[in-house]
């Protein structure tokens, strides 16, 4: 999702959202007990994953409006599900795995791959020291075992988030255990909440120092609990007020023990000219943060080390953002500069990096100077409604959708036009179709994969159009622009899904009006087949789609094309140039397709058939091959395929001359080379 946020000031009244952090500590100790209610939750995406969590492995849970009664969860049992899936929520994971490990019984925790970039190694230590079975994915976990009691040490400059996952599984075992923080205690009034917490439902912890001592066979009490305001988010909302905005955030309390309450005394000592912060224990507040010193003639930050591990390696993300507003950012091992200088509208759309903060805090610095913020649904992981509560500060917020009061219309019906137009149709868009054959048009409204079709230049279908989407070789693309380009109307969109782009784009936009936007695009998906009869929007998932934008394209432009993308369910969405785009589809596509042929035509024995492989029939699959396309592309795109075929030929001769020469220990190499690249497609 892509937004725009209007150049603004920001105005009014608003109650700060509840306390992620709270909500997932109330809800995991109410689950624990013998029924509790929890109210004033927001259902973020990490507070619906731990209360699913919970339910999965035993807790009977009973949602109504913004409360839950939950409880009846016994950790010592054998779990309702064995696996539970943790989304992309840190603090679920690392809160339930010592949980998980009472029962003895083997459970897996999954998520997105990026959660378990994040470290574990504190929890995988303590599995080694007692035997306990901790297997690690790019996705996932799997632990076998029986907690004990004892003397857990653990480093203090990792995550307190081990620390209150111990201090949550711990009461309940048979014997006492003491949990020593070790070094620096960074996040520990995190750990504090935790105690606060739990005291609240009747679990007893000592603190000394560093020291947490903890008894053993406690049992947790029900209770009525009210999740407090939340100080991460209300940062945000009370960030505005530095930037000229006049916003009054209520709903927190004064006397919290969260320990990014600090945001106030923060914000004030960077309107009083301060230049030196520490982030060290309120890393989640380094986005708001770096966003006002961008604005407030810069500042240095320490104890920004730990920000790599978050959602996104948060200070290497708002440097690359930062510098789009015109921001120099330095970034350190542990301390992060943010230079003065003079903020400038973006000109290119900024990215959220997935991460919910850095696009919270890029969408109230864009309120100086204006913005397009791409990735903007991350907010739903702790704030979902985020834009609609900064909405009625009078902040202008446009999110940049297709429009379904107009159509979408498809020139050129085959294979990709008929996917594209059954993928619109089951998301409710009115989609039309202007093709060739009669009996094209007439067996895809028959089939429901359009609404409307003609064999003619219909203009009303083309005025109808809110996007044209052409499907059709270049050279046919291009003529049609030549021929009937001036019927499309001002404030349409027209995209494409040719594979070679840089004989198609300039002069696609030199022939279009002005009023008229092309966006390149190209959906890397296919099959070796062709006709509307094959249309199967299903060839979209797990597969790539790219847009290749010109600087003749708007920042909305653009965005519409990738919620085109979106909206026909590619798994990612990338941008590239014209001529990267050449370059990477030289190697990418068009090479393999020419060895594929090669391959084919180097042998015309008929009962090589009657002894092939699976190996055989992999590499070849591509070489069942529409002539007539492919040998437009490959000769549209001659010097970057050339050029891969080059770098392939010396490569193929290198290999070549290891066999020959019998260099056994050159070839094993380039088959270690080989190896570890391919694995990294294994990731996607």
């Amino acid at each position: 999702m892509t937004v725009k946020i209007m150049k603004c000031r920001p105005v009014g009244k608003v109650t700060a959202p509840p306390s992620k952090s709270l909500a997932h500590r109330a809800l995991i100790c109410g689950a624990l007990s013998g029924g509790s209610t929890i109210m004033n939750l927001a259902w973020s995406k990490d507070i619906e994953a731990t209360l699913d969590c919970l339910e999965s492995l035993g807790a009977k849970v009973e949602k109504s409006g913004d409360s839950v009664k939950i409880g009846m969860f016994n950790p010592f049992q054998a779990p309702k599900s064995n696996v539970v899936f943790c989304n992309e929520s840190g603090s679920t994971l690392r809160f339930l795995i010592p949980i998980c490990l009472l029962s003895g019984e083997c459970v897996t925790l999954s998520g997105s791959e990026r959660l378990f970039e994040r470290p574990l190694s504190v929890y995988e230590d303590i599995c080694r020291e007692q035997g306990i079975l901790f297997k690690r994915t790019k996705k996932h976990i799997t632990i076998c075992g029986k907690l004990s009691s004892g003397v857990y040490k653990i480093p203090g400059n990792i995550s307190s988030q081990f620390i209150s996952g111990l201090l949550f599984a711990l009461p309940l075992v048979e014997g006492d255990s003491k949990i020593e923080v070790v070094g620096k205690f960074e996040s520990s009034s995190y750990v504090d909440l935790t105690v606060s917490a739990l005291s609240s439902f009747g679990i007893k912890i000592e603190r000394e120092g560093n020291c947490f001592n903890i008894k053993g066979s406690q049992k947790y009490n029900g209770t009525s609990y009210t999740v407090e305001g939340d100080c991460s988010n209300a940062a945000f909302l009370e960030a505005f007020n530095l930037l000229g905005g006049e916003v009054k955030v209520e709903g927190i309390n004064e006397s919290t023990l969260q320990g990014d309450r600090v945001y106030k005394s923060y914000f004030e000592a960077l309107e009083q000219g301060v230049k030196t912060f520490d982030l060290s224990d309120c890393p989640d507040l380094a986005p708001i943060m770096f966003a006002l010193a961008a604005a407030k003639d810069g500042a240095t930050f320490t104890g920004t080390a730990r920000l790599k591990i978050k959602e996104s390696d948060r200070a290497s993300a708002m440097a690359t953002e930062l510098s789009k507003f015109g921001i120099e950012v330095c970034v350190g091992e542990n301390e992060c500069v943010i230079n003065p200088g003079e903020l400038r509208t973006p000109t290119e759309t900024l990215s959220g990096h997935n991460d919910h903060r850095v696009v919270m805090a890029l969408s109230v610095l864009c309120t100086v100077v204006g913005g397009y913020i791409d990735g903007a649904e991350a907010v739903s992981k702790s704030f979902p409604d985020f834009f609609e509560i900064i909405s009625t500060l009078n902040v202008g917020v446009k999110q940049i959708v297709l429009d379904k009061n107009k159509s979408i219309l498809i020139v050129g019906l085959g294979l990709l036009g008929g996917s594209y137009a059954m993928a619109l149709k089951k998301k409710g868009y009115r989609v039309t179709a202007i093709t060739r054959k009669k009996s094209t048009i007439e067996y895809a409204v028959n089939n429901g994969i359009i609404d409307e079709g003609s064999t003619e230049i219909d203009k009303r279908l083309i005025d109808e159009a809110g996007m044209i989407v052409f499907a059709l070789y270049p050279h046919v693309f291009i003529e049609w622009i030549q021929k009937y380009g001036h019927l499309i109307q001002d404030g349409t969109v027209v995209t494409d899904v040719t594979g070679v782009k840089g004989c198609v784009v300039d002069e696609v936009q030199g022939l279009l009006k002005d009023g008229v936007e092309f966006v390149a695009a190209h959906p890397m998906a296919g099959r070796e087949v062709s006709g509307v009869e094959h249309s199967d929007d299903k060839i979209f998932k797990n597969a790539n789609y790219i847009v290749v934008p010109t600087d003749k394209n708007t920042n909305e432009g653009v965005a519409l094309c990738k919620a085109l993308g979106e909206e026909l369910g590619f798994a990612r969405i990338s941008v590239l140039s014209p001529k990267k785009h050449d370059e990477m589809i030289a190697f990418l596509s068009q090479l393999t397709h020419c060895i594929a042929v090669a391959l084919m035509c180097s042998n015309d024995d008929a009962d090589l058939v009657r002894f092939t492989g699976d190996s055989f029939r992999d590499l070849t699959r591509i070489a069942n091959i529409n002539d007539e396309m492919w040998s437009e592309l490959f000769l549209s795109n001659r010097e970057a395929l050339l050029a891969a075929m080059d770098n392939y030929r010396e490569t193929f001769d290198r290999l070549y001359d290891t066999i020959k020469d019998e260099k056994r220990d050159e070839m094993r190499e380039m088959m270690r080379i080989s190896t570890e690249r391919r694995r990294l497609f294994n990731k996607n």
